[in-house]
């Protein structure tokens, strides 16, 4: 349900954000680069589940967006 779509995205954001932390520190490298796009494809196939409501499903689109434009 949606507590487990909730956690879910928010293991994304936080796995986002430790990236974010170690490119402050040392610059993006082949490893961040990696892990984004894995992030990437991660969220992607969270947005094709059918139980995902339309808050979560904005969420997921904007964490996207935001990893895209880097």
């Amino acid at each position: 349900g949606d507590d487990a779509n909730i956690r879910t995205l928010s293991r994304y954001f936080q796995q986002y954000d430790e990236i974010l932390v170690l490119e402050a520190d040392r610059g993006p490298t082949k490893t961040t680069q990696s892990r984004k796009q894995q992030i990437v494809a991660l969220v992607e196939r969270f947005l094709s589940q059918p139980n995902v409501s339309g808050r979560l499903t904005k969420e997921a689109q904007g964490l996207l967006g935001t990893i895209k434009v880097q």
